[in-house]
């Protein structure tokens, strides 16, 4: 009985730390390109193709005025396939980055609840741009 207790235990504990990082977030506004001053909802789920790792697709976009638009990228993954790697930190995946239409390696670490950093990198880690999302507290 407590073998089962004890899996049962781990089971939801597994599952809750992956679900920490889980949900809609907020980019901060976009500093140049065609969009600058915009900003976009990126939901975190795991990946379609991999349930040991984690994907964001673009789902909202905002211009400098708050006014929701459509541009050509909703729906578009930004984050792919980033893996657990000890507390709070996801690394081995790539970010697109929008503003100017590259993809580079990429790691997050949650801060806090509702506060998640977001770096894109390249040679290696050497170089990182990061920026700090916000958790969306209602569901698009």
């Amino acid at each position: 009985m407590s073998r089962v207790l004890t899996i049962i235990f781990l089971t939801a504990f597994c599952t809750s730390l992956k679900a920490d990082i889980l949900g809609v977030w907020r980019t901060p506004p976009a500093k140049t390109g065609e969009y600058a001053g915009g900003y976009v909802y990126v939901k975190i789920q795991a990946c379609a193709d991999s349930q040991n790792s984690i994907c964001g697709v673009i789902v909202k976009a905002f211009d400098e005025q708050d006014r929701e638009g459509n541009p050509p990228f909703i729906g578009k993954t930004m984050l792919m396939n980033l893996t657990k790697q000890g507390n709070n930190t996801w690394t081995k995946g790539k970010i697109w980055a929008p503003d100017v239409d590259k993809t580079y390696h990429s790691k997050l670490r949650l801060l806090d609840k509702n506060t998640l950093k977001v770096s894109g990198c390249i040679l290696g880690g050497l170089f990182c741009r990061s920026q700090v999302w916000n958790r969306i507290l209602s569901q698009p």
